[in-house]
């Protein structure tokens, strides 16, 4: 699937490759920075920048799913260094579809069974920074 995004945003543009940078964006996989306007003298120019994060995705030390996949509900297991942390389950597109906290390490069981079959991606944050994300397929 990251194979397929990363093609989209490269090689295409318009809505293709918003939609694809988006997804990258909501799941943590890229870090993005607005645009900003650099003041040199007499000589202004806009810049951004974006770029893949190293994040490990399925990275099953610190989050992990199952049944994958699944069908109605499904189990996350997070492993937090502090106190607390935020699971955000993201569509296909590119939106988070739920957020739930969640405090010490712990497992949590997902209802999923309202939500459109596809690959979701979940994220795992803890203070604000991205700790992992694994990728779910709901049917």
């Amino acid at each position: 699937m990251i194979a397929s995004l990363e093609t989209l945003m490269g090689e295409s543009d318009g809505l293709a490759e918003a939609l694809s940078r988006n997804a990258f964006i909501q799941c943590g996989a890229i870090s993005y920075n607005e645009p900003i306007l650099i003041d040199e003298g007499l000589k202004s120019e806009r810049t951004h920048a974006f770029g893949l994060k190293p994040v490990n995705e399925n990275n099953s030390d610190l989050l992990s799913v199952y049944p994958n996949p699944a069908k109605g509900y499904f189990v996350a297991k997070a492993i937090l260094a502090g106190q607390s942390g935020v699971l955000t389950l993201i569509s296909p597109t590119g939106v988070a579809v739920m957020e739930k906290q969640i405090n010490t390490s712990s497992s949590v069981t997902i209802p999923v069974s309202h939500l459109p079959a596809g690959v979701y991606a979940i994220r795992l944050t803890e203070n604000g920074a991205l700790k992992a994300f694994v990728k779910v397929t709901l049917q």
